[in-house]
């Protein structure tokens, strides 16, 4: 049996809320190069966030869709985000909708896939937070090199803080929860060789 960590968030609410939802699993970075492969199974499409996650770093078109990690839409054209970390410095966010599988991560070096499984008819969609060395400021420092793979219900990390366009995909990606009936969101991080 591959090792693995079973998570559970409960939540119980005193009235009824509609509210986004997210959980925030990140993972380590290779310091090589393409070292470590994303792999989303089948999903509805990628979207890239709304404004530049890192304004003058970020290289995604703002408020753009791919069908793919291969071919994620730049201002001077296309960038392939299925490898990573990139060979230069960048901070991006993109909300794979609709997942219908795990996300795997293989990181090729090392010979090893840790895949993040979840109960995705709560959580539909996955946030990647692509941290790439591209946040200069303290505490980053342009050090910090972490991939987040973030299973949630809204749009991106926006929470209250902003309300996409009725007409935006991610305009009515929210939860509805009941004081009667308790929220339990149960997650799994495995890991296992990449020959097995």
């Amino acid at each position: 049996m591959a090792p693995a960590v079973n998570l559970s968030l409960h939540i119980q609410v005193r009235r009824e809320t509609v509210l986004p939802l997210a959980v925030h699993p990140t993972f380590r970075m290779p310091e090589q190069p393409h070292g470590l492969r994303v792999s989303l199974g089948e999903i509805e499409q990628l979207l890239t966030y709304p404004t530049w996650p890192e304004p003058g770093v970020s290289l995604l078109r703002p408020n753009s869709s791919s069908s793919g990690l291969h071919a994620m839409p730049t201002a001077e054209g296309t960038i392939d985000l299925s490898l990573l970390p990139l060979p230069l410095a960048t901070e991006e966010l993109v909300q794979a909708v609709n997942c219908r599988g795990p996300v795997h991560l293989d990181y090729l070096r090392e010979g090893v896939r840790v895949s993040l499984d979840w109960d995705r008819r709560l959580l539909p969609d996955a946030m990647l937070w692509i941290s790439n060395g591209g946040r200069h400021h303290a505490p980053w420092n342009g050090r910090h090199f972490a991939l987040g793979v973030e299973p949630l219900a809204g749009p991106f990390d926006l929470g209250r803080v902003a309300i996409p366009p009725e007409n935006h995909p991610l305009a009515h990606r929210m939860l509805r929860l009941l004081p009667d009936e308790a929220f339990m969101l149960r997650y799994r991080i495995s890991a296992a060789l990449l020959d097995a």
